[in-house]
């Protein structure tokens, strides 16, 4: 999705610090500068990149059981690294090993969600056929997904630093 409201659909080719480059279905490639992109997300509307600060996000956001979100105070700088358990106007609850934690909205600095990398269009093709059903066992590429230790990567959804931007995002 675009800063502009326009959402284009295709396969990511290339990302760089200047761009992204899409292939469309049609065959086209079509490369956006970063500064237009304001939200990418992979099937079924995981984020994978948020050009944007915003708490509404951190609210909507639905994970795995094996995600994790990191959040970082502002004074001191503490982070703490948890499951999300519940997100208000005001603060969030995480659930950590040594028990819940609750951290106010106006002491946090950041907050990055810890994701799954997207799946190949095979396993993702897998991973759809097969739900929860023994039969994903037979696929070794999904076994680290299926486990809870595949490749993560941090998607950044609020930051006090920034402009807050709560406004709908109208594609999904």
């Amino acid at each position: 999705m675009g800063r502009q409201g326009k959402c284009i659909s295709g396969k990511i080719g290339k990302v760089t610090t200047d761009y992204v480059s899409l292939k469309l279905s049609n065959g086209t490639d079509v490369n956006i500068e970063r500064h237009d992109v304001l939200r990418v997300t992979s099937y079924p509307s995981y984020v994978i990149y948020s050009g944007r600060s915003s708490w509404a996000d951190v609210r909507e956001y639905l994970s795995y059981p094996t995600e994790a979100v990191r959040v970082t105070l502002k004074a001191p700088p503490t982070e703490y690294v948890g499951k999300g358990e519940l997100v208000s106007e005001v603060d969030i609850t995480m659930s950590q090993p040594r028990g819940h934690v609750k951290l106010k909205k106006s002491q946090i600095s950041t907050v990055d969600i810890i994701s799954y990398t997207p799946l190949s269009d095979g396993n993702e093709y897998w991973a759809e056929e097969c739900g929860i059903t023994p039969i994903c066992v037979l696929n070794v590429g999904l076994w680290p997904r299926l486990l809870g230790f595949g490749p993560r990567m941090r998607v950044r959804l609020f930051d006090s630093s920034l402009p807050e931007d709560n406004t709908p995002v109208p594609c999904k």
